[in-house]
């Protein structure tokens, strides 16, 4: 049994917390009015239809998620920190 550290790349750890720091903001509880947590997002799959409006805190976690994607593709040629726009 191997815990797989040693096949997770460096560029994937990089990529997964850029993630978490981005989507913290959509899951952390705002003044006046709530967070999604994970069991709201669950919820929330669970009773919608196909075609229905995602939860405004969904829409900005795949929002991230994409985000998150692009960054590691700029990474991937080099693009520096600086020169990335969102």
């Amino acid at each position: 049994m191997t815990s797989g550290n040693i096949a997770v790349f460096d560029h994937d750890v990089r990529r997964h917390l850029d993630f978490v720091e981005r989507a913290a903001t959509t899951l952390r509880p705002r003044a006046g009015g709530g967070a999604a947590g994970a069991r709201e997002v669950e919820a929330s799959f669970e009773r919608k239809a196909p075609g229905d409006v995602d939860l405004p805190a969904v829409q900005d976690l795949k929002r991230v998620i994409r985000e998150s994607e692009a960054v590691a593709a700029l990474e991937s040629v080099a693009c520096r920190p600086a020169r990335r726009v969102f």
